[in-house]
């Protein structure tokens, strides 16, 4: 569990964690669901543009255009 309230694991964890049997039931089965689901503090509006991004990249983007902090560290400092 992070200690860093602004984590989100990477593209490349996620992948490699989707492999996992049920994993993706509990955090979502594209990346751009897990951010939604683990970023709970996100408004409606900014969830809908991220889950309507095509790439991770993209919602990670959308994360920085509005100023959203996020992090791949899970430590927090």
């Amino acid at each position: 569990m992070s200690t860093n309230p602004n984590y989100i694991m990477s593209h490349a964890l996620f992948d490699q964690l989707s492999d996992v049997y049920g994993f993706n039931d509990h955090n979502g089965n594209t990346y751009m669901e897990h951010i939604t689901i683990v970023r709970s503090d996100l408004s409606e509006d900014i969830k809908e543009q991220i889950l309507l991004c095509k790439t991770p990249e993209e919602a990670l983007n959308i994360m920085s255009e509005n100023e959203i902090e996020y992090t791949h560290d899970c430590v927090d400092g």
